[in-house]
């Protein structure tokens, strides 16, 4: 599609295949973009796409920032490229190659990574939970990350430095490595999950199933 002289102000904007492309000197306004089976597409200045966007096995190029409620990449092939910065709601990540958390980019609620890694090169400050399943998911980078809740499945993380978990953690076929203490305003559940590490827990409402937890002293 040619957009020339005007703005394509639309609900949806689906590019799917390699040769799939929007030409022309005008901008598209969208609340879902979907890129998917190789399409590539430039966001540049003028371009929104303010609810949904879905890159699956395909490239979204930011020459401009991307503000947006939830940021979606899947599938190997899947890229963010461009000099542009996100800002979204929630970030899910499933099986695509890692993607860099930088200086101005912006995540507030959710981030759920699925066999896939981010990159922090800034604190990840998350009011709403941090999600890790499958053994290839995780954070790498020299940061800290500071979440309202933490669920690990099939996966390792550890808990030290400046990190912070407030409310909740939800431990599945995990491990999550204690090297300080943790305090929690509602449950630390473990099913088939061991605790590793020296720090101690606060577990107020705390729900267990499988295996054992010790409680030592310093733990409550």
């Amino acid at each position: 599609i040619t957009v020339t002289g005007t703005t394509l102000s639309t609900g949806g904007l689906y590019l799917s295949g390699s040769t799939a492309a929007v030409a022309g000197t005008g901008n598209y306004a969208v609340q879902t973009l979907s890129l998917t089976n190789g399409a590539t597409l430039v966001f540049d200045a003028g371009d929104s796409a303010s609810g949904f966007v879905d890159v699956a096995n395909s490239t979204l190029v930011l020459d401009a920032n991307l503000v947006t409620t939830q940021l979606t990449l899947s599938g190997s092939a899947a890229a963010l490229a461009g000099t542009g910065n996100y800002a979204t709601s929630f970030l899910v990540v499933s099986q695509a190659p890692a993607l860099a958390y930088r200086t101005g980019d912006s995540i507030t609620g959710d981030v759920f990574l699925f066999d896939s890694v981010l990159t922090l090169d800034k604190t990840l400050e998350l009011t709403g939970g941090l999600t890790l399943s499958g053994p290839a998911a995780g954070l790498v980078g020299p940061h800290d990350y500071r979440v309202g809740s933490l669920s690990l499945a099939n996966n390792s993380l550890s808990y030290d430095g400046g990190d912070s978990i407030t409310t909740a953690v939800i431990v599945s076929s995990g491990t999550l490595a204690l090297d300080k203490d943790l305090a929690l305003a509602d449950a630390l559940t473990l099913t088939g999950a061991p605790l590793a590490g020296s720090g101690r827990y606060t577990d107020p409402n705390g729900v267990h199933a499988g295996g054992t937890r010790a409680c030592r002293a310093g733990d409550s």
